[in-house]
C-alpha cells in the first residue's frame, strides 16, 4: 500500500546487534517490545535474515523475553531471536503476535543457529503468504537446534497462503504456500535440526490454503523424557492435509517417545488427517484422535 512505502527498510530491523540484554527478572519480565503498524521490512529479499528480527542480528547475548506485534506493514521474513542465553530453555523467549499486515514467513526459532527458548506465536489477523515455521530455518541444512517448545495458535480471521504463490507454483526455502511446521524447516542435508515439543491450535475463521504438520519439513521434534505433542482444531478450513507427523521426518527417538495427539471439535479439512509423517519420518510414540466435529474428507491412523 502506499502507506507501507513510506517507510522502507532495505534489509532488517532488529532489536541488537551485538549487543547483551539483561532483565532483572529475565525468567519472566518483556524487556523488548516492538509494534510494527506500518511500512515495508525486507525489500532486498537478500537472504534468511532480511525483514523484522525480534532479538538480535548478530551475536551478543539475550536474559530476556521478548515481544513483537505485527499489526499492519509488509514483512519478508519475521524472524526469532538466536542470541538466547542456554538456561532460558525452560522459559517463554520469544513471542509473535500476528493481527494484520503480511507477512511472507514466519520464523519462531532463527535463521540458521541453535538457540534456546519457548517459542509463542500468535496470527489471529492479516496474511502469511507462505508459512510459520516454529523452529529454526535452517533451510541450507545448517544443524540449527531449537532447545524449547513452540506453541503455534491461528485464529480469527488469518489466511496462510497466498493465492497468486500457489498458482505460480512457487516456494520459499523449499517451503509450499500455505503450510504449518511444529518444528524447523532444514533440508535434506540436516543432521539435526529439532525443538522439544509442539503444540498449534488452529480456530475461528482461519484458512490454511495448503497443509499442517505437527512436526517439521525435515526438522524433528525429541526431547529427554517421554512426552506428547497435541494439535487441537476448534474451527477453521485446511485446505489439504493434516499430518501428526512432519513431512520428511518424524517425532521423538528409540530412547524418549513422543506421543502425538489431536483433538478436532469443529472445522473443515478438505484432505486427510494423518497419524504419521508425509514422505519420510517415524513416529516414536502413540498416536491418539479425538474427534467430535467437523468435516474431514478421509482419516488414516498411519502416515501417507
Amino acid at each position: 500500500s502506499k502507506k507501507d512505502d513510506l517507510l522502507n527498510i532495505y534489509y532488517t530491523a532488529a532489536t541488537s546487534y551485538g549487543a547483551n540484554i539483561e532483565s532483572p527478572s529475565y525468567a519472566v519480565m518483556n524487556i523488548v517490545n516492538s509494534v510494527v503498524k506500518s511500512g515495508s521490512f525486507g525489500t532486498s529479499k537478500s537472504d534468511d535474515k532480511t525483514g523484522f528480527i525480534v532479538g538480535s542480528l548478530f551475536g551478543g547475548t539475550h536474559n530476556a523475553t521478548k515481544n513483537v506485534k505485527v499489526e499492519g506493514g509488509w514483512i519478508y521474513n519475521l524472524t526469532g531471536d538466536s542470541s538466547v542465553a542456554a538456561d532460558r530453555a525452560n522459559f517463554i523467549d520469544v513471542r509473535m503476535y500476528i493481527t494484520g499486515g503480511k507477512i511472507e514467513m514466519v520464523v519462531g526459532g532463527s535463521d540458521k543457529t541453535n538457540t534456546y527458548g519457548h517459542r509463542f506465536i500468535q496470527a489471529t489477523g492479516g496474511v502469511i503468504g507462505y508459512g510459520i515455521i516454529g523452529g529454526n530455518n535452517a533451510y541450507n541444512g545448517e544443524n540449527a537446534t531449537l532447545n524449547g517448545n513452540t506453541l503455534i495458535y491461528v485464529g480469527g480471521n488469518t489466511i496462510v497462503g497466498d493465492d497468486n504463490y500457489i498458482a505460480s507454483n512457487l516456494s520459499m526455502y523449499g517451503i509450499e504456500p500455505g503450510t504449518i511446521f511444529g518444528s524447523g524447516n532444514g533440508s535434506s542435508n540436516s543432521l539435526n535440526n529439532s525443538v522439544k515439543n509442539t503444540n498449534i491450535i488452529i480456530n475461528d475463521d482461519a484458512v490454511i490454503k495448503n497443509e499442517i504438520y505437527l512436526g517439521g519439513n525435515y526438522g524433528t521434534v525429541k526431547s529427554d523424557i517421554d512426552q506428547t505433542a497435541q494439535m487441537i482444531i476448534l474451527g477453521g478450513k485446511i485446505n489439504n492435509s493434516v499430518y501428526l507427523g512432519g513431512k520428511y521426518s518424524g517425532l521423538g527417538s528409540s530412547d524418549y517417545l513422543t506421543n502425538a495427539n489431536i483433538t478436532i471439535n469443529e472445522g473443515v479439512i478438505n484432505g486427510a488427517i494423518y497419524g504419521g509423517s508425509n514422505i519420510n519420518g517415524i513416529l516414536f510414540g502413540d498416536v491418539s484422535m479425538t474427534i467430535s466435529g467437523g468435516t474431514i474428507n478421509e482419516i488414516y491412523g498411519g502416515g501417507k
